[in-house]
């Protein structure tokens, strides 16, 4: 027999049109609302979480390339922006289309 996690109550008030929808859909899917509801809301925080999640990876992100732009000599600043000139990029481009077409 697995051992379950201990539960931490939790109560829910409906309205009766809530209730009796519950009431329905748990019928028809053979199911009791009380696993429905928990399924429920296993699902929205499932979703809920990726969100946030994913959220504050970027902001993570966002903050260690702010360290790293920070902490750049202005010397490799300088070559790195060299690498916008139009020129540069069309070099760039013309060599990369060379060496595809010997693929």
């Amino acid at each position: 027999m697995e051992v379950s996690e201990p539960r931490c109550p939790r109560s829910i008030r409906l309205t009766k049109n809530i209730n009796n929808r519950l009431i329905a859909v748990c019928d028809h899917l053979g199911v009791t609302p009380t696993s429905y509801l928990i399924a429920a809301v296993g699902k929205s925080i499932t979703l809920d979480e990726q969100v946030f999640i994913t959220q504050k990876h970027s902001s993570d992100m966002v903050d260690i390339a702010s360290n790293i732009r920070d902490s750049v000599s202005p010397e490799v600043l300088s070559l790195m922006k060299a690498f916008d000139d139009p020129d540069v990029k069309e070099f760039f481009a013309a060599r990369q289309q060379k060496q595809q077409n010997l693929i």
